[in-house]
């Protein structure tokens, strides 16, 4: 590439015939060529040069090519594919039914610490979304949402299904349904909520059991079941040893 600083001033007529002296031409104080080629000399000397455009050399694109180690090349091709497959997934996560489901749990409208029976009605058509959240989705939404440095909190999913499961027919999907709830945390708590209104199906009564013989490490049982923990406990105990009611 040439960067040509032209002054003022102008050259001389050149030392040509007459019939082929051209006409003045304009003094170039400097010069930048790089790379440099051609001839080097100051470019007072070949005035011509001022008009002498780029020269480029053409390059052979399989030259190019071959300079690239395969397995380099595989490498980076691989890595752009991984980045094109997490856009696209991300996309895909960011408008799923679980996040427009969570998107909307942001707006219920509450009484205290629980919703509205308005709200709770609203969401009835939304049980299928419910069982199918899992952690990710909860994370997902608190990234998106500017808290991804916290754990994810299920309480107003807990706080939304105490208000549905008041419904028999809500207590009866969940019920029914309950093997195919994903997240861990959410079972639990629902498997209790279930529980203690008598639906207790022999997969509910499974779950709690094996909890409280295997001891919980977080204790998550316990603080969802609260002063009550020794009697949920005997209870769920009596219900496996005499066998679980369909």
């Amino acid at each position: 590439m040439r960067f040509l600083f032209v002054g003022s001033q102008v050259l001389p007529p050149a030392s040509f015939p007459r019939s082929v002296a051209l006409p003045q031409l304009p003094l170039a104080h400097s010069f930048i060529h790089w790379p440099p080629v051609g001839d080097l000399n100051p470019i007072s000397s070949r005035p011509c040069w001022a008009y002498t455009t780029v020269r480029t050399i053409p390059v052979n694109p399989r030259r190019v090519h071959r300079l690239v180690r395969p397995s380099v090349r595989q490498q980076i091709m691989k890595i752009i594919a991984a980045f094109l497959g997490l856009l696209v997934l991300t996309s895909c996560a960011t408008h799923s039914p679980q996040q427009a489901f969570l998107d909307k749990l942001g707006t219920l409208p509450s009484s205290g610490d629980f919703h509205t029976d308005e709200a709770v009605a609203s969401c009835s058509t939304e049980l299928p979304t419910i069982i199918s959240l899992t952690e990710r989705d909860l994370r997902l939404w608190m990234h998106r949402h500017g808290e991804k440095d916290e754990e994810p909190d299920i309480y107003p999913i807990a706080a939304l299904l105490n208000g549905l499961c008041q419904q028999e027919t809500n207590r009866e999907y969940f019920a029914t349904h309950f093997p195919e709830i994903r997240y861990p945390d959410l079972k639990t708590f629902c498997a209790a909520l279930l529980f203690n209104q008598n639906q207790r199906t022999p997969a509910i009564i499974e779950h709690l059991h094996t909890i409280i013989v295997a001891g919980d490490p977080d204790d998550n049982l316990r603080d969802m079941t609260g002063p009550e923990w020794e009697t949920f406990k005997n209870q769920v105990r009596k219900a496996a040893e005499s066998g679980p009611r369909d």
